[in-house]
């Protein structure tokens, strides 16, 4: 958990909580994080409120962004990133437009 709250920087959303499952097969991190009504790029994407069944909102068609929404929210994304391999922590292997928070306009 150290290391998770030493990561202070503009595009990476904060973690309050740290815990771990583990089945026979598989552990499991758990991540407690504030909430946040605004939504994923995800919901951007296919125009959709954080709070729609999942059923019904990404089973529409989604809409394309702007060349220039995509060029800043692609360079936070970078920018945060950048910043975890520096100081060594391991690279997230599950980011996707889903996993990627908005929050005043920020990727986080």
């Amino acid at each position: 958990m150290e290391l998770l709250g030493s990561l202070h920087h503009p595009y990476i959303y904060p973690v309050l909580d740290l815990g771990f499952l583990r089945s026979s097969a598989n552990g499991y991190a758990c991540l407690v994080t504030p909430f946040n009504s605004r939504g994923s790029l995800k919901d951007l994407i296919y125009k959709a409120q954080w709070n729609e069944p999942w059923v019904k909102k990404y089973t529409r068609k989604p809409n394309g962004l702007p060349v220039s929404q995509v060029q800043r929210l692609g360079r936070q994304i970078l920018e945060a990133l950048l910043f975890l391999k520096e100081r060594g922590f391991p690279l997230h292997g599950h980011l996707h437009s889903g996993n990627v928070i908005l929050q005043n306009g920020a990727a986080r």
